[in-house]
């Protein structure tokens, strides 16, 4: 799997509920989570919400009190359903969350081994993880992650998209139009408007930026790991381009909190860098940003625990068949 974002945006596509690729047996596992199959009849990573609704007091998309209660009272957690649960089927593989990587994970291991027994353990009632969405009347967005950096041409990516049915679902942006808000404006802030005067320094940001998301300095174990996660990516910003525009410093406050809920003071370069890197590119959203990705790969795999593939045959039947030939 892909080790750092560029990777995973790239060359992949970037955690409660169970998904059993063959039939889960176990009560005791199912005290602990949810059964894609009989605990919940809507857990798409994409919610429908009610159009007679116009305004609700619940908070959409994570599940604040369930992640806070398994996670910091985890004794009183297992005592509350009854114990530990005792396994009662062995699986081939167990994948541990249902998110757009774990989803993903499920996805190459039922392509590698078609016959394995795979489980996803997932917590919460949806799949998707970061990646949900929501429809209200005929629209659907993203609640979550909203899109991926173009995939090469032939790329492992774009393959997968073929694959899901979504090749042609997306629409196609620049990053060049990334925008930030700045004294109650809505500007180009890359083009110098929010301050003409500093246009230069804003060109020059960004180019190095550019710069580093084509190098391999990023790469997990590369030189520049280490370092790069050992600094603050405020100090490396000081240590790189020395005094920088305070409209330039809000502008990345703004993405660290939109993206890491952090400041710059907080996260590491090396964390910082692997996401603002490769925002200058072309990017693709689709309608529900990323949940569409994690709803068809849902569906996929669905639809492979039923033994049929893509072109309606069962798994059985094209291994017949194969049998045959050889």
């Amino acid at each position: 799997m892909a080790q750092t974002r560029r990777d995973f945006l790239r060359t992949a596509i970037t955690a409660g509920t169970i998904l059993p690729l063959s039939s889960c047996a176990s009560k005791g596992i199912h005290q602990f989570s949810r059964s894609i199959y009989s605990a919940s009849k809507d857990d798409s990573p994409i919610a429908k919400l009610d159009t007679h609704e116009t305004s609700s007091r619940n908070f959409n998309g994570d599940e604040v009190q369930h992640a806070h209660d398994l996670l910091w009272n985890i004794d009183a957690y297992v005592a509350k359903k009854g114990g530990a649960p005792k396994a009662t089927i062995d699986y081939d593989f167990v994948v541990v969350g249902g998110g757009i990587s774990g989803l993903l994970s499920a996805y190459y291991l039922r392509k590698k081994h078609p016959d394995a027994k795979i489980l996803i353990c997932e917590q919460a009632t949806r799949f998707g993880g970061n990646s949900k969405g929501e429809t209200y009347s005929t629209t659907t967005y993203s609640i979550g992650a909203a899109y991926i950096v173009k995939p090469d041409a032939g790329s492992e990516i774009e393959t997968l998209l073929a694959e899901l049915g979504l090749a042609t679902s997306a629409r196609a942006d620049d990053g060049a139009d990334l925008t930030a808000i700045l004294r109650g404006d809505l500007r180009k802030l890359w083009r110098g408007e929010t301050d003409p005067l500093a246009k230069a320094q804003f060109k020059h940001v960004r180019s190095r930026l550019e710069e580093i998301g084509k190098s391999e300095d990023l790469e997990l174990g590369g030189k520049l790991c280490k370092a790069l996660d050992g600094v603050s990516f405020a100090e490396w910003l000081k240590t790189e381009f020395g005094q920088l525009h305070p409209h330039l410093i809000e502008f990345f406050q703004l993405y660290g909190w939109s993206a890491f809920c952090g400041s710059i003071d907080e996260l590491s370069a090396f964390q910082y860098l692997n996401f603002i890197c490769f925002e200058f590119g072309k990017i693709l959203a689709f309608p529900g940003g990323n949940s569409a990705i994690a709803r068809a790969l849902v569906t996929s795999l669905r639809r492979s625990q039923h033994g049929v593939g893509g072109d309606g045959a069962s798994s059985s039947r094209r291994r017949r068949e194969r049998n045959r030939l050889v």
